[in-house]
């Protein structure tokens, strides 16, 4: 992809704005936990979601803040560079901590020590970022190293992630190996015309776990040209699904794998539009009626996942100027223009 296919300023403002929808979206989601009955309603397998849902989804507060927390690791390095994004991303990170370690966190893991590392995600990304907790880590230690350990059988891309959280809690990332990824769905083709949502989403996150969000090459196991012809094919279903959040997903693929860019020029600005144009309906300005406005609240939860999901992706072209195995901090804005 070449260089001038982005432009900076406008990519800054736009995860800028990400950061401010990510700590709304964390607040709306303890209100909703504080109130919610623990019941939810899922889509269908197809693209489209087919079946009963409800017409904006729920804000699940562990996923909200694992989410926040990868879209600040996954700007990192573009924030090492930019006073403004440096200071968003602190700030940010701050108030996600303690929702990122809450009191019954190492309660969870230690009920389902199998789960650990997916319980701990957000503190893992957040540890990678210079926001650690050691008394975390040490319980975490304590679980995830222990041989006994049980749990349920893991589908690959399960495995992959897994083994994803644990290289960079550990910063081992020899941890995930050709013979895990071949595993994957990156493994084999896709069955496009007959895939699921599901299946198309088991492939973009695979693609993410596997190359750290872009920031480590991948050994492909089948050749690039295959993955284009599986990815543009998934790009096409997912539009004409009208599938704002996959299609973004399909679209970080080609960055992520380092692959020549090959979709139409307009395919990025239908989801990146120039810097005058609305991204979501979402404003971003203070409520008058107070953080409970269930109005605000179904705004956040509107523009939640897209917005955090194409802001991930766009900075990918940025964090693969990073070398493989080299951590970006977000602590220290000292020096920065």
């Amino acid at each position: 992809m070449r260089g001038e296919f982005w432009d900076r300023d406008d990519l800054v403002r736009r995860v800028i704005q990400a950061a401010s929808v990510a700590r709304q979206a964390a607040v709306a989601a303890v209100g909703a936990e504080s109130s919610s009955d623990g019941t939810g309603v899922l889509g269908g397998s197809g693209l489209r979601g087919e079946g009963t849902r409800p017409e904006i989804s729920p804000l699940v507060l562990r996923k909200v803040v694992a989410e926040s927390a990868m879209l600040l690791r996954c700007a990192a390095p573009a924030a090492s560079n930019d006073a403004r994004l440096a200071r968003c991303a602190s700030e940010l990170a701050e108030f996600l901590g303690p929702l990122a370690r809450p009191d019954d966190l190492l309660a969870a893991m230690c009920q389902e020590p199998a789960t650990a590392l997916d319980r701990a995600a957000a503190h893992i990304h957040l540890s990678d970022l210079g926001f650690p907790d050691s008394a975390v880590d040490r319980f975490l230690s304590e679980v995830v190293d222990d041989p006994d350990i049980a749990g349920p059988e893991r589908l690959p891309n399960h495995e992959l992630e897994r083994a994803w959280l644990r290289s960079i809690w550990s910063g081992d990332r020899d941890l995930i190996d050709a013979e895990l990824v071949a595993r994957s769905s990156l493994g084999r083709p896709l069955d496009v015309l007959g895939a699921s949502a599901t299946d198309l989403y088991a492939f973009t996150h695979a693609v993410l776990y596997a190359t750290d969000m872009g920031r480590r090459p991948v050994e492909h196991s089948r050749p690039a040209g295959d993955l284009v012809v599986d990815v543009e094919a998934a790009l096409a279903a997912a539009i004409d699904a009208d599938n704002l959040d996959l299609t973004a997903e399909l679209l970080w693929c080609w960055p992520m794998l380092r692959l020549e860019w090959t979709p139409p020029p307009g395919s990025r600005s239908a989801f990146l539009p120039p810097s005058k144009t609305r991204m979501a309906s979402f404003r971003d300005r203070p409520s008058s009626r107070g953080p409970g406005n269930r109005r605000q609240t179904a705004s956040v939860r509107n523009t939640w996942s897209g917005r955090r999901i194409t802001q991930l992706w766009s900075w990918v072209p940025v964090c693969r100027s990073v070398e493989s195995g080299d951590r970006a901090t977000i602590t220290d804005t000292r020096g920065l223009p």
